[in-house]
Formats: C-alpha cells, structure tokens, sequence
C-alpha cells in the first residue's frame, strides 16, 4: 500500500475589520453614545425628583404636626389664629408657607372654623405640596 500524504490546505479568511467598517462603526457609536449620555441624565434628574417630594411632604407634615399640638396645649389658640401663620426659607431651597384662613357658618352645626394650609415648594419641582387642616373651638362661647 501506498502512503497517501495529506496536505495542508490553507484557505484564505478573513480576519479583523475592513477600514470602511471601522469607519460605519465609529459613526455609529458617536451617534448613540450622546443619546444614551442624555437619557441617562434626565432619568437621574427625575428619580431624584422623587426624593425632593418626599422631603416637601415631610416639611408640610412636621408643620402641621407643630400647628396641631399647638392647638391641643393651647386652648386660647383661637384668639390669634394667625399666630400660626409664617413665610420660612429652609436648607436646600426649600420654601414653607403657612396661611390662615377664617370660616364662618362652617358644616351644620354652623361653627367658627379656620383652615390651615402648610405649602412647601422647592426651584426643582413645578408645584408645591399642600397639607390642608381646619380647625375649630372645643366649645361654644
């Protein structure tokens, strides 16, 4: 028997990125990586939006909580209502309203009654948050 030799048959193939393909590719990264960059940007700016409402809602309830407890300790708050009323700059920008506003012939009993509104607002958020109470006398003068 003969020997049969086999011979290495190299077959050219391609190896690597042709010059117009790494060119497309290029082209194609620095269109989509600004995109990207800036979707990026504003999903992280509105996340943290939810972090500054949760702060508004916990400035608007320490104050109305301050203004209740007030009114429980107090029993002649309701001479001078307005006592509760303040214009605030906090940390951070934040901004605290308090305003009074009176109420007569309030529901059936006909009461004299007050709302409280506390609002907080901050440069971040287009609309402030608003806690909203009304308060009345424990007894009929």
């Amino acid at each position: 028997m003969k020997a049969v030799t086999k011979r290495n048959i190299f077959i050219a193939t391609e190896q690597g990125f042709t010059l117009i393909e790494l060119i497309v590719a290029i082209v194609i990264i620095g269109v989509a990586l600004p995109a990207i960059f800036s979707l990026y940007a504003s999903l992280s700016a509105k996340a943290s939006d939810g972090a500054v409402l949760d702060q508004m809602a916990a400035l608007a309830q320490n104050k109305m909580e301050e203004i209740i407890a007030k009114k429980e300790t107090d029993w002649t708050w309701y001479q001078d209502p307005t006592q509760f009323e303040v214009d605030e700059s906090l940390a951070d920008d934040y901004h605290r309203t308090v305003t009074v506003t009176a109420i007569t012939n309030w529901g059936n009993a006909a009461l004299n009654a007050w709302e409280v509104a506390v609002a907080v607002t901050n440069p971040r958020i287009s609309n402030s948050y608003t806690l909203n109470v009304r308060l009345t006398k424990y007894y009929m003068e």
